[in-house]
């Protein structure tokens, strides 16, 4: 019998992927999924000892990461920012992230409440 997706443990599936690299970008004022649920995923990533995981949290910024502020209550789509995808190629391209066997290559850009 298929389970729903509200059955499916995500966490318990990250042990599935140990050799893929992983970029996790979210918003920090996203209302549908909190920036906890992300640094939750990063942490099961570290107790794994996975060698090549990135997460960049941005804050004021919602689910579409367009920066909507931090008093905002309304996430309208639009166009990712160039930094944004500025991090997206950065992170792509940058040949000591493919080679590095550290556990730990997060990158905290805000701090969460």
């Amino acid at each position: 019998m298929m389970r729903s997706f509200a059955e499916l443990d995500n966490l318990s599936v990250i042990g599935n992927i140990s050799s893929s690299s992983i970029l996790l970008m979210h918003g920090g004022h996203d209302l549908g999924e909190p920036p906890e649920q992300a640094l939750m995923l990063e942490q099961k990533l570290l107790d794994l000892n996975h060698p090549d995981h990135t997460i960049i949290v941005y804050p004021g910024h919602g689910h579409a990461l367009t920066n909507i502020g931090e008093d905002s209550w309304i996430d309208l789509p639009g166009p990712i920012p160039d930094y944004i995808l500025g991090d997206v190629y950065t992170w792509l391209t940058d040949p000591d992230r493919k080679l590095s066997k550290q556990s730990d290559m997060s990158i905290e850009l805000s701090a969460l409440a």
